[in-house]
């Protein structure tokens, strides 16, 4: 709404006023200026015939003060006159608005003289002349003629003007940006006019009148910078006074189009060839938008530099190598703006010498700057990592002067032929012993040492192809050709790998899943009989599936059942580590009493070495009822352990350690005294023997209680 507003006010309101008070100047200057007639003779007031002029003049001095009246008149009317005759002196702030104020003004200024020319004592006074036959009449009606000459000529200059007022009021009001609608409409005019007017009918005319136009645009460039003067250059944001600074200068280019398609336009009533000197009418436009150029180019740079010490050149130099370069630059800078002179006076020097002597001092600091980038990353672009920098430098290199980029290409595209040639020599040397990486099998290992390589080397390509600047290097073609050579050599390597896993016959996988899942050694040692190849096998499958080769049916036949087979190993693994488990924590001393035992739970595991292969379906039946039996005799292990240690070793062992003798501590003893104490021990002992004996012999037959109850 309030846009709106505005906008309505500037369309229709201001032009209103600015025609209002432009009038109101007018009335003012004519009020100033008087009458050029002042007064009349006293005596053609009293003249109503020819009787009463013959009177007058037969009085003393009565022509002559006649005459005094009509000279008097004359030289007033003559110095208005010559005006027109003369060239006017124009200021470089005049605009069409002044010239239409100047005729209205003369206009008006001419008709009260046509008024006081036509009064009753002016013709009275000329009757009376005329009838003295003085040959001052003469010189009157010349003088007359040219009034009403003159007077036709401002009245006619005041209404072709006002024809220009009305388009005119845009170029006084609106910003540059929306002017150029508005220029040609008033070049259109002033075509019109020199077509058709009497006056405006010569090119200095003409080219006069389109001078105040541009100094009228002029003007309004520097009041739309500076906000009607309540600001300077140096007050706003830099990204809005340069789209100041580029709209003033584009309306520069949008006048001149203007004028050069009203020229080039014909509507076969023209009378002359609206063609005038360009210098004369747009020098100063072309010299006031050369100033602000200039601040705009200052702008630009400052705003560049600002830019480039904030991101340390695009982080290409440490902030210790800049410091110095930027309180450089911030010293010109505060140079330039410590200045009070008017920035957009085209005609003060003083600002091209500052102006000047700021670029001196940014191409000084340019060059500083690209010394250090060449001086620190000089060796960079002989190595592998010289892609992470040179995007930086080529974008670095829009704002700044870098140069050598040519150079910087041809030692990036000969640094990674070098790369190339390493790589395919380090291949050749290595291809017959391919280094595995770790937790691959040899056939996906080889292929995917080998495409480690070819990606490598595509890394780099990739960054080549995605600058475009590498493919105008000749060099680039010689780098793609190695590059594919190598290629095709890698690719190769990797179908010979291929073929020669796919070699495998199919006759081989089905004698290895058809053994039994288990094996009995000649030691009588039990193992799980799965092929260390079939295993290998199954891990190829899996990785070179992941590495996208193509693979006969089988062998995705066994990736989809690889989970099944290593389940299937895992649980008679499991099994047999629990019998071995099982067996071993037995006490040999009980082995004989539970050899039945250990008897079944071998055989529950003979179908494994003789019914169940790798590919039989009810394996989990089968390792379940032996982990069943494993674990219930597990059970019988732990009781008879229990009872061996700690019912016979542990009383076994305290009936060693009883003393049947005791020894004096003191005195001394006789012989009877110790016979007597050896003979107590004795029978003590022979007690406690009797007691453990019989607690042995409960134990034991515990034990044989217990192979007895779980007896197969």
């Amino acid at each position: 709404r309030g846009d709106q507003l505005a906008s309505k006010v500037k369309k229709e309101l201001l032009p209103c006023l600015r025609s209002f008070t432009s009038s109101l100047r007018v009335a003012e200057t004519v009020w100033s200026e008087g009458l050029l007639i002042e007064e009349f003779p006293p005596e053609s007031y009293e003249i109503k015939c020819i009787e009463d002029s013959w009177a007058h003049l037969a009085t003393d001095d009565g022509q002559r003060r006649f005459e005094d009246h009509v000279r008097e008149w004359m030289k007033n009317i003559y110095e208005v006159l010559l005006e027109s005759e003369q060239l006017r002196l124009e200021t470089d702030n005049a605009g069409p608005q002044d010239e239409l104020e100047y005729w209205k003004s003369r206009a008006a200024r001419l008709s009260l003289l046509v008024d006081q020319i036509s009064s009753q004592p002016c013709k009275m006074t000329v009757v009376t002349l005329k009838a003295a036959q003085c040959k001052l009449i003469k010189v009157w009606k010349e003088c007359e003629m040219k009034v009403i000459k003159y007077h036709v000529e401002a009245v006619d200059n005041a209404k072709f003007l006002t024809v220009i007022e009305k388009s005119s009021h845009a170029i006084y009001l609106e910003d540059p940006a929306k002017m150029k609608k508005h220029l040609f409409r008033l070049l259109h005019i002033v075509k019109m006019i020199f077509n058709i007017s009497t006056f405006y009918n010569s090119s200095e005319r003409v080219a006069s009148l389109l001078v105040k136009i541009t100094n009228v645009v002029i003007q309004s460039c520097r009041r739309y910078i500076t906000e009607s003067g309540t600001v300077n250059i140096w007050d706003q944001d830099p990204d809005v006074i340069e789209k100041k600074l580029e709209e003033c200068i584009k309306l520069n280019e949008q006048y001149r189009e203007a004028y050069h398609d009203i020229r080039k336009r014909k509507d076969g009533r023209e009378k002359r060839e609206f063609t005038f000197s360009e210098q004369y009418i747009f020098g100063r436009f072309d010299y006031f938008c050369t100033r602000l150029q200039n601040i705009l180019n200052m702008f630009r740079k400052i705003k560049l530099y600002t830019e480039l010490f904030k991101n340390r050149l695009e982080n290409l130099l440490a902030w210790e190598l800049i410091e110095d370069d930027q309180k450089y630059f911030d010293a010109a800078v505060k140079f330039l703006r410590m200045k009070e002179y008017d920035y957009l006076d085209f005609r003060n020097t003083q600002f091209d010498k500052d102006y000047n002597d700021f670029m001196t001092r940014t191409d000084t600091l340019t060059e500083r700057l690209r010394v250090e980038l060449e001086n620190a990353y000089d060796d960079i672009w002989d190595t592998p990592h010289s892609f992470q920098y040179i995007s930086r430098f080529e974008k670095l290199s829009k704002v700044f002067p870098i140069g050598g980029l040519v150079n910087k290409y041809t030692r990036v595209i000969g640094c990674f032929r070098s790369e190339m040639d390493r790589v395919m020599k380090f291949f050749k040397r290595q291809q017959n012993k391919a280094p595995i990486p770790r937790m691959y099998p040899e056939t996906a290992g080889k292929i995917y040492w080998v495409r480690s390589l070819l990606y490598h080397l595509k890394y780099f390509i990739d960054h080549f192809q995605a600058n475009q600047s590498f493919k105008k290097i000749p060099e680039y073609r010689r780098l793609i050709k190695q590059y594919n050579d190598s290629g095709v050599l890698l690719m190769k390597y990797e179908l010979s790998v291929q073929e020669g896993f796919k070699s495998f016959k199919i006759h081989q996988i089905e004698t290895m899943i058809a053994k039994p899942v288990m094996k009995l050694h000649v030691g009588g040692m039990i193992t799980v009989n799965f092929d260390p190849i079939l295993t290998n096998f199954l891990h190829e499958n899996q990785r070179l599936c992941k590495l996208d080769i193509p693979l006969p049916s089988v062998n995705k036949f066994l990736i989809k059942r690889k989970n099944w087979f290593h389940e299937f190993k895992d649980m008679v693994e499991m099994t047999l580590v629990k019998y071995y488990d099982m067996v071993n924590s037995l006490v040999p001393d009980l082995k004989r009493l539970f050899y039945p035992h250990l008897s079944k739970i071998k055989a529950s595991l003979d179908p494994g070495m003789a019914e169940f292969t790798w590919t039989s379906h009810h394996w989990k039946e089968f390792t379940d009822a032996c982990l069943h039996d494993i674990e219930a005799f597990g059970h019988v292990v732990t009781n008879a352990n229990d009872i061996y240690w700690n019912r016979v070793e542990k009383t076994l062992q305290s009936m060693t350690e009883m003393e049947l003798y005791e020894l004096p501590s003191d005195a001394p003893w006789t012989l009877d005294q110790f016979m007597e104490t050896v003979k107590s021990r004795c029978i003590t002992a022979a007690k406690e023997l009797q007691r453990k004996s019989l607690m042995v012999e409960e134990a034991v037959e515990d034990l044989i209680a217990l192979a007895m109850e779980a007896n197969p």
